[in-house]
């Protein structure tokens, strides 16, 4: 009897650590993406302020009814970033600068975007720094700031149209569903929905990950919560349920533990996050989550890109690509609907002293991503 019971024990653990194997193994085909299909649009200058150059490239989001552009660079010390605004992704024109002092927009690297509002998170990189408050800032104190404006905790008015004294940005303290602080990391957001008539927004978060280094690369499980935004409330509460969280495991082939970035959410597209891996080379990952309350586990990725631009459109050698942050256009130069098309932020070095930080777009994005309605 001992040996019976010992005999299913052994299936069993077999079992789980084939079901194990076949979980990661099954995200492991990647698509490599033509470098010919990759188009810088622009590059984003560096900008100084009071002697404090902003050089790290991060969020960046596009308005979902127009081509607008909005992107961030922050300071090595997180003291100051700037807040690049272009008017149409295709124009090539010179962007608004705004200035964000006292550490306002932390590290910078994840955006997201409504039609009323960006939202930046002022994750911190340094040791002790602020790691989950999010910066709500209007899109029309953008617009109605000057170039090289400065805004910081004690200058934070535009005058509007009509002459009334608004608010440019607004800090939102996260809170658990049990109205205690939420203190874990958010180094990463997209917009989930958004309901003009009542203006709440949900967002999708990043909630953690884990990475397992296995004989064959490394194993990767990325978590993600649901938050929601009331503006009439003035509250920003993470839902912990488990109707509001999932996860995605995935498997990659490359020894180079990933280095995680911003993510993008779209309802025909699904969750989209980049990471990259040493030199080049990125991955962008793609998951279907329209099912993900009704999951029993972990999800896993539809597709997963790889891009590996080594060299600029003129054909200069690129030492480092490293895409940062995504988004979708949907609009073609003259503003009318069109295929969408996926843009991203990255920073990016010719030579050892050459950054070349610029937006970059595939167009059209259904060249690699189907719908996921067809999946």
């Amino acid at each position: 009897m001992k040996k019976a019971v010992t005999s299913i024990l052994s299936i069993c653990l077999v079992l789980a650590i084939l079901c194990s194997m076949n979980l990661f193994a099954s995200a492991t085909n990647y698509t490599l993406v033509n470098n010919s299909d990759i188009t810088t649009m622009f590059t984003v200058p560096n900008n100084t302020y009071n002697g404090y150059t902003c050089t790290n490239h991060g969020g960046i989001s596009v308005g979902t009814a127009n081509n607008r552009l909005f992107t961030v660079k922050s300071h090595s010390g997180e003291e100051y970033a700037t807040l690049y605004y272009y008017s149409n992704i295709y124009s090539g024109n010179a962007p608004k600068e705004i200035v964000f002092a006292d550490g306002l927009l932390g590290h910078a690297n994840a955006m997201a975007i409504d039609d009323l509002n960006v939202y930046v998170t002022q994750w911190q990189k340094q040791s002790g720094g602020e790691k989950s408050r999010v910066i709500q800032i209007s899109r029309r104190a953008i617009s109605r700031l000057a170039n090289n404006a400065v805004v910081s905790l004690t200058n934070n008015t535009f005058i509007d149209s009509d002459n009334t004294v608004k608010p440019v940005y607004h800090i939102y303290t996260p809170k658990k569903t049990n109205g205690t602080n939420y203190t874990a990391s958010i180094a990463s957001i997209t917009r989930y929905s958004y309901n003009s008539s009542t203006q709440v927004t949900k967002f999708i978060i990043g909630h953690g990950k884990t990475a397992t280094q296995v004989s064959n690369g490394y194993n990767y499980v990325n978590s993600f919560a649901i938050a929601t935004l009331n503006s009439a409330t003035g509250t920003f509460v993470v839902s912990e349920d488990s109707a509001n969280t999932f996860s995605v495991a995935y498997h990659d082939d490359s020894s180079v533990a990933a280095t995680f970035q911003d993510m993008f959410y779209d309802a025909q597209y699904g969750l989209i996050f980049p990471y990259w891996l040493n030199n080049s080379l990125n991955r962008v990952v793609r998951v279907d989550i329209r099912n993900f309350a009704q999951a029993s586990g972990n999800l896993t990725p539809a597709d997963i890109l790889t891009i590996n631009k080594t060299s600029t459109d003129s054909g200069e050698p690129l030492l480092k690509y490293e895409i940062e942050s995504i988004a979708f256009v949907k609009h073609d130069a003259n503003n009318q609907q069109d295929a969408f098309k996926m843009v991203f932020s990255t920073n990016a070095q010719k030579n050892p002293s050459g950054m070349r930080d610029s937006i970059e777009m595939i167009d059209p994005i259904s060249d690699y991503l189907a719908p996921v309605s067809t999946l």
